[in-house]
């Protein structure tokens, strides 16, 4: 059993949240094999990548999502008591140097199985060199370390200024991305907004600071509304279903028609990220609602339906060790397939599935031999920590 931030053991809270991360973990991990080891695939098999890609783009958001839920389970309690905010603010920033120094491990790690040269690894890990890889660990970092004055806020912010600065945020950041800037603020603006990228190699993880804050915002509201039902120990969903299936419908619709492709053009659109760089209104609509239909539904097999699956338990534990996975990944990636066996961007389609499979059998072993050591060595593991 896990402690609360109000001091109640609510186990099936943390599955919820571990079960939703692990999911996004494992969409990202096959996202990015897909696009990276397929390089020998014939043309029609293409068709069959694009469309797995499809089924991945809920993976950052999702992700995202979940550690804004995250932190108001975590910290919203604890804002209450007279330390409340230096222990938050301490916590969210050792949080953050951690993601830091994944973030410098991995431009290190990606950086070198692309024969980049050496000073320009060096200007990529000091910000001076923008790169297409690993940006969702940037979102992270800003969000964390602004995220104690932000919860402050939210806490006691009406519901109007809530809803209205998500599309406030998100027009900002579309406003700022058409903007041009000198070069020593390229590397900023590619956080805080992106920039687009015509004619250019995609990167995998853009995520700008501004317009994709939608997706941290929704789950803060969603973790709030959980979070109340935890302090007055109900388990009706009712409400929350409706609105956010009212939203996931209507997301859906609106991303299409604001787009005026056909079905096929949308989808195909969709999953060669046509409409992400810088993100436009469909991809976020798109996206959100991807993220959100994922948290219902483990929200009802674990609250609700209390199932006991091997398949979710399997979820939570990639989840409860997030940052762990997320490294973990790219290290599989570059450094041994790419390093070590020099496979990347030169198999067949059923070969990138295969060693897709065998990626995510080495993770999830992995993780759970850490966690198994960790019980070992420590205790139980903390499952929540933005």
């Amino acid at each position: 059993m896990h402690q609360s931030p109000a001091g109640g053991t609510h186990p099936a809270r943390v599955r919820i949240l571990d079960c939703a991360r692990g999911i996004a973990l494992l969409l990202m991990l096959v996202s990015h094999a897909m696009q990276l080891f397929p390089g020998g695939a014939q043309h029609d098999a293409w068709l069959q990548v694009s469309a797995i890609l499809l089924l991945t783009k809920a993976a950052t958001p999702l992700f995202v999502l979940v550690f804004g839920m995250t932190m108001v389970f975590v910290h919203y309690g604890r804002l209450s008591t007279p330390d409340g905010f230096s222990i938050v603010r301490q916590r969210m920033w050792r949080r953050a140097l951690l993601a830091f120094l994944s973030f410098e491990l991995l431009v290190i790690v990606v950086e070198t199985a692309e024969n980049t040269p050496f000073p320009a690894i060096v200007e990529r890990m000091l910000y001076v060199r923008p790169g297409n890889w690993i940006e969702v660990l940037n979102f992270y970092i800003v969000v964390l370390l602004i995220g104690p004055w932000l919860l402050r806020w939210w806490r006691g912010a009406s519901i109007a200024p809530r809803v209205l600065i998500i599309p406030t945020l998100y027009g900002l950041g579309a406003l700022l991305a058409e903007i041009p800037v000198p070069p020593y603020l390229f590397e900023l603006k590619n956080i805080l907004v992106g920039y687009p990228q015509l004619n250019t190699h995609i990167g995998l993880d853009a995520f700008p600071v501004l317009q994709l804050s939608s997706f941290f915002l929704a789950g803060l509201m969603i973790g709030e509304y959980l979070f109340k039902q935890q302090q007055q120990e109900s388990n009706r969903f009712r409400t929350l279903y409706w609105f956010t299936g009212l939203f996931i419908v209507s997301g859906l619709m609106t991303s299409f028609i604001v787009t005026g492709d056909t079905v096929y053009e949308y989808f195909g659109n969709m999953a060669t990220d046509r409409y992400r760089f810088p993100p436009r209104l469909p991809y976020v609509l798109f996206a959100l609602s991807c993220a959100l239909g994922t948290m219902l539904t483990c929200l009802w097999f674990v609250q609700v339906r209390n199932s006991h699956w091997s398949i979710f338990h399997m979820f939570e534990l990639l989840g409860r060790h997030s940052l762990l996975t997320f490294n973990l990944q790219y290290v599989l990636l570059f450094a041994v397939y790419g390093l070590a066996l020099d496979m990347l961007h030169q198999q067949s389609f059923l070969a990138s599935l295969l060693n897709t499979g065998a990626m995510i059998g080495v993770c999830v072993a992995t993780v759970w031999a850490w966690e198994r050591w960790r019980r070992h060595q420590i205790g139980p593991a903390s499952p929540i920590l933005p």
